[in-house]
């Protein structure tokens, strides 16, 4: 017996077996649950973003300040007299950029 002679030879009651159609009370409940899944994991997400929050705000508070040591490329030079022509002197440098000073006066320290 070939697989088409079986499908030729259905009669309707196991037609009706075979092809079980969908009630819509079935997609409903697909539905629903797949947007209760999605609103729990934004959910999820959202309160995981406020606790990381803190976190970046701490570390962008530690990046506002810079600290860059440039060790001098040479030593004391002195002339054919031994005279001293150039003074090896620590400096230091403050460097504002306009884009990261508030706007707001109050917000603002001297």
């Amino acid at each position: 017996m070939e697989i088409d002679d079986a499908i030729l030879t259905v009669t309707e009651s196991d037609t009706a077996k075979i092809e079980w159609p969908l009630n819509r009370g079935v997609i409903n409940f697909f539905w629903i649950g797949c947007h209760a899944g999605l609103w729990t994991a934004r959910s999820a997400r959202r309160l995981s973003e406020r606790d990381q929050g803190a976190d970046y705000r701490l570390t962008a508070e530690r990046n506002s300040l810079r600290s860059l040591v440039i060790p001098a490329p040479r030593g004391i030079i002195y002339d054919r007299f031994g005279k001293q022509l150039v003074y090896n002197m620590p400096s230091i440098d403050a460097i504002l950029i306009p884009a990261d000073i508030p706007l707001d006066p109050a917000n603002k320290r001297r």
